[in-house]
């Protein structure tokens, strides 16, 4: 199983009416792709908070620029705005206003993941464990990079995978509602794996959770570490062989011509 890691961490996926959800780390840079509508003439980027007042991240006029108090954090790319080391302050809702339009919107959350560590080649068990008992979940999805592994529906109890994945490779407990556990097994995990993976569960109390995972190399096996000894000794052996040889030959020829 491939699993691609990238460096900033754009996530859009859940069209929510406030906008499409972006999931990220704290520390981690987020990325805010510019329309073609937002790339000349005048505009804004505002982050509206809960007290439903607002931030004003970057504006632009002609070209787009840091608000005041962003100078330091946010980067003009060529198609997009990166807030840089996102931290808690970060969450909530951002709003693209370009050429009196009003265009995107974000929902951005922003998590400091647990942690989970496997060696290659072991299963590795991601935790996510929320209420279930007498509330109804309308679904489960394991994301990683803007990419479904798996998503649950909740009223069914159908499981669907995302491209290149399988129960062979990615699963929850058949016994999830039950035990209100839907963490993700990975099967056999690889370098690639390792990463932050993100667990979404729809119901009346919503669940949001990141876990990271770092995948260890496996210890060199002792079979190879025995033969390396034993390729060294040899080799050491000839060496000294040779040298004594030498040695000797040497003495004697002092010796014959003495």
């Amino acid at each position: 199983m491939s699993l691609s890691s990238v460096f900033v961490f754009f996530l859009p996926f859940i069209c929510e009416g406030l906008g499409a959800l972006i999931q990220t780390t704290v520390g981690a840079d987020v990325e805010f792709p510019l329309s073609e509508e937002c790339r000349k003439g005048e505009g804004t980027l505002y982050q509206r908070l809960d007290d439903a007042s607002t931030q004003l991240i970057a504006s632009l006029n002609g070209y787009w620029k840091p608000g005041r108090d962003y100078t330091d954090r946010v980067v003009v790319g060529r198609d997009s705005l990166i807030l840089t080391n996102a931290n808690f302050n970060d969450n909530g809702h951002y709003e693209f206003t370009c050429n009196r339009k009003h265009l995107e919107a974000y929902k951005l959350e922003v998590f400091v993941p647990s942690e989970v560590a496997v060696s290659e080649g072991g299963d590795a068990i991601l935790p996510c464990r929320s209420v279930t008992a007498g509330q109804s979940v309308k679904s489960a999805r394991w994301r990683r990079n803007g990419e479904v592994l798996l998503e649950l529906n909740g009223r069914t109890g159908e499981i669907t995978y995302g491209d290149d994945f399988n129960r062979s490779q990615v699963s929850i407990p058949s016994d999830w509602d039950r035990r209100a556990d839907l963490s993700l097994t990975i099967k056999g995990a690889q370098q690639q794996d390792g990463g932050v993976y993100y667990c979404d569960v729809e119901k009346a109390e919503k669940h949001r959770s990141a876990v990271r995972l770092r995948v260890r190399k496996p210890p060199e096996s002792y079979h190879w570490i025995w033969i390396t000894i034993i390729i060294t000794a040899a080799v050491t052996s000839v060496i000294v062989f040779t040298l004594k040889f030498f040695w000797g030959w040497r003495e004697k020829t002092k010796g014959v011509h003495a």
